[in-house]
C-alpha cells in the first residue's frame, strides 16, 4: 500500500548548526545542487536523499539515505563592498547577477568602451545580463554610497 511520490535532496553546511535546505520534489532518481551564485561560503557540505511516499493515504518522508560530504570551494560566492554593505553575486556571472544591500538613486552597468546601461532601482534584485557579451563590466551604484564593483 506504499507508493512513491518523488525524491528530494537535503543539504547543509557541516558542523555549523545550519538548517537543512531542500531541493524541489522530483521523480528523477538523481539530483544536483548548483551553488553558483548562492553566496554560500567555502566549507564542507553534507548531502542526503529521501523519498516522499503515500502510505495508504498518509503522506510522509522516508529516512535520509545516501549521506555524503563534499567540499564547496566558494566559486561564485558573493562579492561584498564592506564599506557600504553592497553585495553582488555570482561574480563572475553567466547571465544573471544579484544586487543586495544598497540605497541607490541610480544604477548603471558600464563596459570598458564606456557604453552604459541603466538598471531599475528596485531594492534587492536579480538583474539579467544575458544581452551583454562576455567581458568585464563595472557596476556603478550611486546614492547614499558611491561604489564601483567589477563584474565578469
Amino acid at each position: 500500500g506504499v507508493s512513491l511520490i518523488g525524491y528530494r535532496m537535503a543539504y547543509r553546511q557541516v558542523n555549523a548548526g545550519a538548517a537543512w535546505m531542500y531541493t524541489p520534489l522530483s521523480s528523477n532518481t538523481s539530483a544536483s545542487v548548483d551553488f553558483t551564485g548562492s553566496g554560500l561560503p567555502s566549507a564542507n557540505y553534507e548531502f542526503a536523499v529521501f523519498a516522499r511516499v503515500n502510505d495508504n493515504g498518509s503522506i510522509g518522508n522516508s529516512n535520509f539515505s545516501c549521506k555524503q560530504r563534499k567540499f564547496y570551494n566558494g566559486i561564485g560566492a558573493k562579492k561584498e563592498d564592506f564599506a557600504s554593505g553592497i553585495q553582488v553575486y555570482p561574480n563572475p556571472t553567466a547571465n544573471k547577477v544579484r544586487i543586495e544591500g544598497y540605497t541607490a538613486t541610480e544604477i548603471n552597468i558600464l563596459d570598458l568602451a564606456g557604453k552604459s546601461w541603466k538598471l531599475p532601482v528596485e531594492g534587492d534584485q536579480w538583474v539579467d545580463l544575458s544581452h551583454l557579451k562576455d567581458g568585464v563590466y563595472l557596476l556603478k551604484v550611486e546614492g547614499e554610497y558611491h561604489r564601483i564593483i567589477l563584474l565578469k
